[in-house]
């Protein structure tokens, strides 16, 4: 599996060109096909960027403990 930063990059590459393709495809059967690929694609790498995130936090979160409850303030 690839790491978030990785999968994040590719991710922008990959959206930039369907927004241009997407753009473009207005007029140009060609551009419109491959933003519809694209955009198939993205459906993938949207689920890829899920679970790298998800990997993300749990290694960013592993060093962090529960904090003990304070004691509740005695009452006179």
């Amino acid at each position: 599996m690839a790491t978030y930063t990785e999968t994040v990059d590719g991710l922008k590459a990959k959206f930039g060109s369907f927004v241009l393709d997407a753009e473009a495809g207005a007029g140009n059967k060609s551009a419109a096909l491959r933003s519809r690929k694209l955009s198939m694609e993205l459906r993938k790498d949207f689920a890829e960027f899920r679970k790298a995130s998800v990997a993300n936090d749990q290694v960013n979160t592993k060093h962090r403990e529960e904090k003990p409850a304070a004691p509740a303030a005695p009452t006179a």
